[in-house]
């Protein structure tokens, strides 16, 4: 469910937890040998679990356009990964951010994707408010990051 109010750092205590829903999508999409598109608006990741794509392209309707928000609860206790596991794929057109307060795991920051196999490209990616834009093995395309 998308949030069509983007905050620009700070989570709507409203917005709705879209967690479940994307990782159903993704897991579609790989059994149909699909690619995933993100639409325009932010989708909210409301915990500290992520979400985990191997073999599809996860699209989305611009760097400006599709948000996937990590909102953990901050002070966090909980070591954040990524918000994207990776394996093998695409990704591009999209933004990803997240309500961290600093650079550390009280803070609320995790990375943006943790890359893992071959044939790896990420093209307008947008992280902010994120710990790491990729983990490697270091994904070509574009990437902008910012605090």
């Amino acid at each position: 469910m998308a949030d069509d109010t983007p905050t620009n750092g700070a989570a709507d205590n409203r917005s709705v937890d879209s967690r479940a829903a994307i990782q159903n999508c993704i897991d579609q999409a790989q059994q149909q040998g699909k690619a995933l598109w993100i639409p325009q608006g932010t989708f909210y990741v409301k915990d500290t679990a992520g979400l985990n794509a191997q073999g599809i392209t996860i699209a989305g309707a611009g760097l400006w356009y599709s948000t996937i928000y990590r909102d953990v609860p901050v002070p966090n206790s909980t070591p954040l990964a990524a918000l994207f596991d990776l394996t093998s794929r695409t990704v591009r057109n999209f933004h990803i951010d997240a309500n961290a307060v600093s650079r550390s795991t009280i803070g609320g920051d995790g990375g943006a994707m943790d890359t893992t196999g071959t044939d790896w490209l990420a093209d307008g990616i947008w992280t902010q408010h994120t710990m790491s834009a990729s983990g490697p093995p270091a994904p070509a395309g574009r990437y902008r990051t910012a605090d």
